[in-house]
């Protein structure tokens, strides 16, 4: 069963600056801006969802001063991950744009697609993905799965699994994303 994906795909997950509340503020808070300083990507082939290549690239800050306490006390990433290994975003998405060969992109949610929408404003770079980016939850849905009880890092735990995987890392939760794809295979037939 394909669940209507194509043949080859990228699932991603991205992490971007929050503060305690700023959900709930909507990042409207003084200097609050979802600025993405990772991004995870996993290659996916075939009916069995094989994972054949795998991408993942820190990004400096340009608006945002330092990662926020709460982000970095949320997805283990410190302020010199970024500093050692972050480039700049105008970089790191035209890079993460040669890794997807075009592919569509799928990913949990809204808040990744809008992240990077918001990101390629503040910081006057084009959006290569426009159109071509899908919420994978409603796969889960048609299956009957409460999507709306689980994230990217949690999915797994629906099929009685544990998330070995280190929660809220870009390449890590859509690593968990595509497991969670196997699982519901597995279930399926």
């Amino acid at each position: 069963m394909s669940f209507d994906l194509p043949k080859q795909f990228v699932v991603f997950d991205l992490e971007w600056t929050a503060w305690e509340g700023s959900q709930q503020r909507q990042w409207s808070g003084l200097n609050e801006y979802r600025e993405v300083y990772d991004i995870g990507a996993v290659l996916v082939e075939g009916e069995d969802f094989e994972i054949i290549d795998t991408y993942r690239q820190l990004v400096t800050f340009e608006l945002t001063p330092t990662l926020p306490e709460y982000s970095q006390q949320l997805t283990g990433i410190i302020q010199a991950d970024i500093d050692q290994n972050g480039i700049l975003f105008s970089k790191a998405l035209p890079a993460f744009d040669a890794f997807t060969r075009g592919h569509d992109l799928y990913n949990w949610g809204v808040g990744d697609p809008q992240a990077i929408a918001e990101s390629c404003q503040l910081k006057n770079v084009s959006n290569p993905f426009e159109g071509r980016v899908h919420d994978i939850r409603p796969v889960f849905m048609q299956q009957g799965i409460p999507v709306e009880h689980y994230m990217s890092s949690t999915i797994v735990e629906y099929f009685g699994k544990e998330n070995k995987r280190t929660a809220h890392q870009g390449l890590d939760d859509a690593t968990n994303i595509v497991e969670a794809l196997r699982l519901l295979q597995m279930s399926a037939s």
